[in-house]
């Protein structure tokens, strides 16, 4: 089954802005993602931190459209990496 890596971009926290904080555009983003997400089955949106979510299954491209929108709207920018099927992602060994 194909799936799709999601990614947006964070922008500078603004000057002045106590720490931790995110700029108000991603705050927007965050909220309408968590919308447009919650809406998937668990094994079909599976978030990799704050700003990545790997997305598979049959229903998703919905989701995928609205976040790219929501993305554009706020001015964000963000990536849409496809991972066909079968590929095999290498990564190096967890060591604790």
């Amino acid at each position: 089954m194909q799936q799709f890596l999601f990614v947006v971009e964070v922008p500078p926290t603004p000057p002045g802005a106590n720490f931790p904080s995110y700029a108000s555009e991603y705050q927007g983003f965050a909220d309408n993602a968590s919308a447009i997400l919650g809406k998937l089955k668990s094994s079909d949106c599976i978030p990799l931190g704050n700003t990545a979510w790997l997305l598979s299954g049959g229903t998703i491209w919905q989701s995928l459209v609205a976040l790219s929108a929501t993305a554009a709207e706020l001015k964000l920018s963000y990536s849409v990496v496809l991972i066909p099927d079968g590929a095999q992602i290498l990564t190096p060994a967890f060591k604790p």
